[in-house]
């Protein structure tokens, strides 16, 4: 199993003041509220940081019955309510995909375009060079 989606947030956390927000990170209640209501009430946030995890979740896959101790009903909306969120957001934004590049869809293309962020990838056909990047 490759660690590097659990060791980016490691990463992140190590030079940054991360708060991290989700199941398994929050109680079922906090989550209820949604994630605006959390960033409001804790913020403000200098960035937002997601994975393909929760950008790319669809169908209640990978997950079959719970997670983290939630109830798969409600890890559906939440998740929606963060990809939302993520989407949405006027705050700077990072992605770090963790997924297979080659079977990306359009739509996940779409989304990663909708969402304006920054992305964190080995995939060099992801990179652009330097000069042509906004100062």
């Amino acid at each position: 199993m490759n660690p590097t989606i659990q060791l980016i947030y490691k990463v992140v956390g190590a030079s940054t003041d991360m708060i991290c927000y989700g199941p398994g990170f929050q109680n079922e209640r906090t989550l209820s509220y949604g994630v605006n209501d959390f960033v409001n009430k804790n913020g403000p946030f200098d960035f937002i940081f997601t994975d393909g995890v929760i950008l790319f979740f669809k169908n209640l896959k990978p997950f079959s019955t719970s997670y983290n101790y939630f109830d798969i009903n409600s890890i559906h909306d939440i998740v929606e309510d963060m990809k939302s969120y993520f989407i949405d957001s006027s705050i700077k934004k990072i992605f770090y995909p963790a997924i297979d590049y080659y079977n990306v869809t359009e739509e996940e293309i779409k989304l990663v375009k909708d969402s304006n962020c920054y992305l964190i990838t080995w995939g060099s056909e992801f990179h652009e060079y330097l000069k042509d990047c906004e100062a």
